[in-house]
């Protein structure tokens, strides 16, 4: 009789285990589908976030372009240059992004962006129809680049240029910016329902599983999924949208003081852009002339490595509206 009754007692736990086992695998497969496609809308939510920020910095930057036209003060105008330059290389950043159909997934507290495709919607629109998007913010750059170099006393309202910019570029290219917005809203809509379904049939799955053992297996189960779905979604809420920069002039240069780097906020403060002065002497393109040969002398005794080390230097640095700023 004892002999029976741990063999019963042993198929019983036996079977326990096996259930264990299957509702773990449910649970797992469960929650692996879910954070996946809500880490997939979280990248989602970002694309239209990107996509409607273009509009609106295309148009904060034809409006400090009126302003700087009409502007006199010496540091309003370096304002408003910054300003420009800043809101172009984030236009550009969002673009080529964009364009090359990139994608976000969460790693941690974070939101990164891997390789990803176009769909067929979207590469028409950037580079299939009659006035592909991508074509359009290349032209759209390249004017307001000129535009931006032309001194502000000789800027008018009445630039052909600007006029072109403001009444034919501009409206063109925000119209096909609102069409792919669209298109990204959309996509992200559809894979929110998706999400939606899939966690109806996973739910069900899970209950359908549940039910072969009862219901007080089952109602600790049903609570975990839920709390978890309910973290899972108010993770949503947070997206790390801030581009970490550093806040400092920073330029490399190699053995022959040629510039290999040109960071973003040295791009602000000189009004050139990288690919613009990669690969020129640092000396000829922003030191001044009567300075370069003390500067050139310490640069190459440093390189020679005679120099381990120098007092900072305060010297004039020339900028791309050929003024002159103080750096150290």
């Amino acid at each position: 009789m004892n002999s029976i009754f741990r063999r019963i007692i042993g198929q019983m736990l036996d079977q326990y285990a096996t259930v264990l086992m299957v509702l773990g695998a449910v649970s797992t497969i469960t929650y692996m589908v879910l954070i996946t496609d809500i880490r997939s809308q979280e990248g989602n939510a970002r694309l239209v976030k990107m996509s409607t920020e273009q509009g609106l910095l295309i148009q904060d930057i034809n409006f400090l372009l009126t302003q700087k036209s009409y502007a006199t003060d010496a540091n309003d105008l370096r304002r408003i240059d910054a300003r420009i330059i800043s809101n172009m290389t984030q236009l550009d950043q969002a673009h080529t992004s964009l364009r090359e159909g990139d994608r976000f997934v969460r790693e941690g507290d974070r939101l990164v962006h891997v390789p990803g495709h176009l769909s067929d919607e979207l590469r028409i629109i950037y580079f299939d129809n009659n006035k592909p998007l991508d074509s359009q913010m290349r032209d759209y750059l390249a004017a307001i680049r000129l535009l931006y170099r032309i001194p502000a006393a000789d800027l008018k309202l009445d630039n052909p240029e600007l006029q072109k910019v403001f009444t034919k570029i501009s409206p063109r290219l925000l119209e096909e910016i609102s069409k792919a917005s669209s298109i990204y809203q959309r996509q992200s809509e559809f894979m929110l329902g998706s999400t939606a379904n899939k966690q109806h049939l996973m739910f069900a799955i899970a209950l359908s599983t549940l039910a072969l053992v009862g219901l007080l297996l089952l109602q600790p189960l049903v609570v975990k999924l839920k709390d978890s779905a309910f973290k899972m979604q108010q993770e949503k809420a947070f997206a790390d949208n801030v581009i970490n920069t550093t806040q400092a002039l920073i330029i490399g240069l190699d053995n022959e003081a040629n510039i290999v780097l040109f960071n973003h906020h040295a791009e602000e403060n000189s009004g050139w852009f990288e690919q613009e002065v990669k690969g020129r002497n640092f000396f000829d393109q922003f030191i001044p002339v009567d300075e370069q040969s003390s500067l050139r002398l310490a640069f190459n005794e440093m390189m020679a490595g005679n120099l381990d080390f120098i007092d900072p230097i305060e010297t004039a640095m020339l900028i791309s509206t050929e003024e002159l700023i103080s750096i150290i």
